[in-house]
This record gives structure tokens, C-alpha cells and sequence, in this order.
């Protein structure tokens, strides 16, 4: 909104990219910025990770696909379960 308002830029001129958990704060402003009515000109989203609950079943039916490793999420050490406030 900034980038439009006050400085004059089109649209069609701003990309907004992010990957893994960056590709979710992407979103996040893509909402942010739908909700005021606003356009953008693109997304780039790489590797995006945007179910950090780990609940959907491609999680685990693409793991032999994906090129980033799968963090233990069982591990009571997870960086993904202290993230979600998880304590055992």
C-alpha cells in the first residue's frame, strides 16, 4: 500500500517472494494487502510452508519428493513444536 500510495509505484511493478516459512509471511501480506482493496503484481512462493502443524496427508506423501528434510516433529527437542507451543 505503501509502495502505491506514497511512492507512486504501479501495481504490475511490485513482486512480493518468500521461501519456506518467508513464503507464509507472503501471504500473510497478499491478505493484508486484499483486504485493503489493493492489488499486487505477483507471488513468488518457494517451497512454501504453510501448514506448520504438520496435519496434511502430503506432508508425508511427498517427504521422498521434497528436497528439504523433514524435521522430526515427534522430537520433543522440534524446533516446529516449540514453535507451536507443544510440551510434554
Amino acid at each position: 500500500m505503501y509502495l502505491r500510495r506514497n511512492l507512486g509505484y504501479n501495481a504490475c511493478d511490485i513482486v512480493v517472494a518468500g521461501d519456506s516459512a518467508g513464503s507464509n509471511l507472503t501471504l500473510a501480506l497478499w491478505q493484508l494487502v486484499r483486504a485493503h482493496n489493493e492489488p499486487i503484481g505477483a507471488l513468488i512462493l518457494l517451497s512454501p510452508w504453510v501448514d506448520i502443524s504438520y496435519t496434511r496427508e502430503t506432508w508425508y506423501s511427498n517427504a521422498n519428493i521434497d528436497y528439504l528434510e523433514r524435521e522430526n516433529v515427534d522430537d520433543p527437542e522440534s524446533s516446529v513444536r516449540k514453535l507451536l507451543g507443544y510440551s510434554d
